[in-house]
C-alpha cells in the first residue's frame, strides 16, 4: 500500500540496494541516481560512512531546475565593480545591469524586484535590505515575506545584479531537530512501522539528513539543484527610475508564480 502511494501520487519508486552486505555499493548507487537527476550538479549527496550495514533505508528526493530570463541581461553591459559586504572589505565582483520594467516594491526602506523566466510561470524574487541591516539576523517568516512581495508592481527600473554561484551541503539533522522534528530521531520513540513491516521494532528511525543545493546566476537565467537523502536506521515611474543596485547583501527566491511556492530560498553574502 506504501509503495502504490509513493508512486500515484509522489511519482516515488522503491528501490532494493545492498546496505547489509555491500553498504558502499548502495552509498554509490544512490550517489549516482542524484547526480543523474541534477544534471551532475550534485554528485556525492551521502558522504562516506553515511551508511554501513545496519541502514534501513534511504529516502531521497532531488531537484533540477534551469531558467532563462524572461528579459536576459545584455553581457557587454556587465562590468567589475565594488561589492559591500557585510563586515568585510568590498570586493570587485561582475554586476550585471539592465533597464526595464519589473514587478517592483519598496517596504520600510527594503527594495524587492521579481525577475520572472520565460515560459514556466517561475520568477526570481530579489530582497536588497537597506545598507544598515545584519542580513544574517533579519528575521524571515511567511508574514514578512508576504509583506515583502504583496506590494510588488510594475515599474521601469535601473537594475544590477551579480553573477554568482552558490553551493552548500552537510547534514541538516540538528537543525530539523531544533525546528521540532524530534520523535522521528529518537530510537525508541519513532515509528515506521508501516513502511516496514517485516522489520521490528516499527522499522527503525531516522539516523542523519543530507542536504546539499546550487544555484548560478549569470546573463542568461539561472541553474540550480538540491537534493535531499533521509537515512534511516535499523531500530509606478517618476522623473528617474527606482534604481535597484544589489551591490550589497541580499536574499533570493525561486517562486513559482501561481501557488506561491518558493524551490529555493538563498542569501548571497559574497558573490566573489
Amino acid at each position: 500500500d506504501f509503495q502504490n502511494l509513493t508512486r500515484a501520487h509522489y511519482g516515488a519508486e522503491a528501490t532494493v540496494v545492498p546496505f547489509a552486505e555491500r553498504p558502499e555499493e548502495a552509498r554509490q548507487t544512490i550517489n549516482a541516481w542524484v547526480s543523474d537527476q541534477t544534471n551532475n550538479l550534485i554528485p556525492d549527496l551521502l558522504p562516506a560512512g553515511s551508511v554501513d550495514q545496519q541502514t534501513l533505508s534511504v529516502l531521497t528526493n532531488a531537484i533540477y531546475f534551469k531558467g532563462s530570463w524572461q528579459i536576459p541581461f545584455d553581457p557587454a553591459a556587465t562590468q567589475e565593480a565594488p561589492f559591500f559586504r557585510q563586515g568585510a572589505e568590498p570586493v570587485d565582483v561582475p554586476l550585471m545591469k539592465v533597464t526595464k520594467r519589473f514587478r517592483y516594491a519598496e517596504v520600510d526602506g527594503t527594495q524587492v524586484v521579481q525577475l520572472p523566466y520565460a515560459g514556466d510561470g517561475l520568477s526570481m524574487i530579489v530582497v536588497l535590505p537597506s545598507a544598515a541591516t545584519n542580513l544574517k539576523t533579519l528575521p524571515v517568516d511567511a508574514d514578512q515575506w508576504s509583506r515583502w512581495t504583496t506590494p510588488l508592481s510594475s515599474a521601469t527600473i535601473d537594475l544590477w545584479l551579480p553573477k554568482f554561484e552558490l553551493s552548500w551541503g552537510g547534514s541538516v539533522a540538528k537543525p530539523l531537530q531544533e525546528l521540532g522534528l524530534r520523535k522521528a530521531f529518537d530510537s525508541s520513540e519513532a515509528d515506521f512501522g508501516q513502511m516496514f513491516e517485516r522489520t521490528p521494532p516499527a522499522g527503525g528511525y531516522i539516523s542523519d539528513v543530507f542536504h546539499q543545493a546550487f544555484v548560478k546566476v549569470d546573463e542568461e537565467g539561472t541553474e540550480a539543484a538540491a537534493a535531499t537523502a533521509i537515512v534511516m536506521t535499523r531500530r509606478g515611474r517618476s522623473t528617474s527610475n527606482p534604481v535597484f543596485r544589489a551591490d550589497r547583501p541580499f536574499l533570493f527566491a525561486i517562486r513559482h508564480d501561481d501557488s506561491g511556492a518558493l524551490l529555493f530560498v538563498g542569501r548571497v553574502m559574497d558573490p566573489a
